[in-house]
């Protein structure tokens, strides 16, 4: 049974205690450092009692310099993010090091603005580009068929603006991840 404080039935997973919540007023942010890279934090902050976790990112200045803003705890086989604020935009800073923590890789490599994911199945992978962007991209690709128009690729994809395409390709032509 867990008494008190917030997150009680995660606290052993996340490895912290959040004794304070103290919201930020609208027209203020309160600093974030990343290492080197200070970022903005608005909407919340929260006042962590640390336990058994490794700070990520620490609140830069106000009553909460020097404390931690995000923390990583071991937990099992696995590690636990916990995100004390908001920080808008800049939480990629914290999914992008979470996904690598967690050995996850992107299905291709894309450029800004290109969205790639694959579905694996017995006999094929099926990769799902979308376009996002007002501009064609020339994507690396693995050997296959477009289903959308039954066109074969190999090893180069042009999608157009706003395009999709939908790889279908042998399932030995990726390697395990």
């Amino acid at each position: 049974m867990h008494l008190g404080g917030y997150p009680a039935p995660l606290r052993d997973a996340l490895g912290i205690v959040v004794d304070e919540f103290w919201p930020i007023p609208d027209d203020a942010s309160v600093g974030v450092t990343f290492g080197d890279r200070a970022v903005p934090s608005t909407l919340w902050s929260e006042w962590l009692e640390p336990g058994t976790v490794e700070p990520v990112a620490l609140y830069g200045a106000g009553p909460f310099a020097g404390r931690p803003a995000v923390t990583r705890n071991a937990h099992g086989a696995g590690r636990a993010w916990y995100v004390s604020c908001h920080l808008g935009q800049d939480i990629g800073l914290v999914l992008d090091e979470a996904l690598a923590d967690a050995g996850v890789r992107p299905a291709l490599d894309v450029p800004a603005g290109v969205e790639a994911t694959r579905r694996d199945g017995p006999s094929a992978s099926y990769l799902f580009l979308l376009n996002h962007r007002d501009a064609e991209g020339v994507l690396p690709v693995p050997d296959g068929v477009d289903l959308l128009t039954g066109t074969a690729v190999r090893g180069t994809l042009r999608l157009a603006p706003l395009g999709a395409a939908v790889l279908r390709t042998p399932s030995d032509d990726h390697p395990e991840r």
